[in-house]
């Protein structure tokens, strides 16, 4: 357990440090490449496995870590007031059967948060979409909207800068932050404002060709009818 405390101590300070460094220096590092004719913007590699080995630290040090002694919001052991509480044992108090199980489920549950990190592949971006991709063994889930309808917003979540990027129409949405590198991010929204630029301009400018499509079908058809029209006429004419 020694070595989990120091695995989840040094972690969690490599994990501030980069965070840090994302949030305060200017960081020029990407990792966005070309796949099958898309961009793949994968998270930061290291950032990513520094996520993972966090929540299975913790995670092991809340289930397999004496989960049956209270411990204070800082993690240090309850000690005992009153010696004679049957729930006083070696000098700590103890946690209750129901208590301790819940603990034990928790730790567990963070472990098992750490398959979020590590099935993220990244987001996709190709001629018509964007989209958040997640794969786990055979499991595939992805959050895609249309880049006619992305909507992108810059905010903040604590401390940390994050992107919104929504669906207009359908409201779905996902947020892009830290373990992404901040570059990634900037290229991102400046990709999707980008094309749908490039849509809205190209929408712009086959409106007036349709029109004018139309207004030729329509004198086409109007002069056909006309035509129609004279050949009757004619046709009674010489009847007469």
């Amino acid at each position: 357990m020694i070595f989990l405390y120091l695995v989840f101590g040094i972690n969690l300070l490599l994990l501030g440090l980069a965070i840090l460094k994302s949030m305060v220096f200017k960081n020029k590092a990407s990792y966005k490449t070309v796949q099958k004719g898309a961009w793949l913007i994968p998270p930061s590699p290291i950032a990513k496995t520094m996520l993972i080995v966090l929540f299975l630290s913790w995670g092991s040090l809340m289930a397999f870590d004496e989960p049956w002694i209270k411990t204070t919001r800082g993690g240090g052991k309850v000690a005992c007031f009153d010696t004679n509480d049957p729930l006083c044992v070696g000098g700590y108090m103890q946690r209750g059967g129901g208590e301790t199980a819940l603990v034990i489920v928790m730790g567990l549950a963070m472990m098992l948060i750490a398959i979020l990190p590590l099935s993220e592949k990244g987001v996709i971006i190709d001629s018509r979409t964007v989209r958040k991709e997640w794969r786990f063994l055979s499991f595939k889930f992805s959050t895609k909207i249309d880049i006619e309808n992305a909507l992108t917003e810059k905010g903040m979540r604590g401390e940390m800068p994050i992107l919104i990027v929504e669906d207009g129409q359908s409201g779905k949405n996902f947020t892009l932050s830290f373990p992404y590198a901040q570059q990634d991010i900037k290229f991102i929204e400046t990709e999707i404002r980008k094309r749908r630029y490039k849509m809205m301009k190209s929408k712009e400018a086959k409106a007036p060709l349709k029109s004018a499509l139309k207004k030729t079908i329509s004198l086409k058809g109007a002069n056909e009818r006309a035509n129609i029209e004279i050949l009757k006429n004619d046709k009674e004419g010489a009847g007469d």
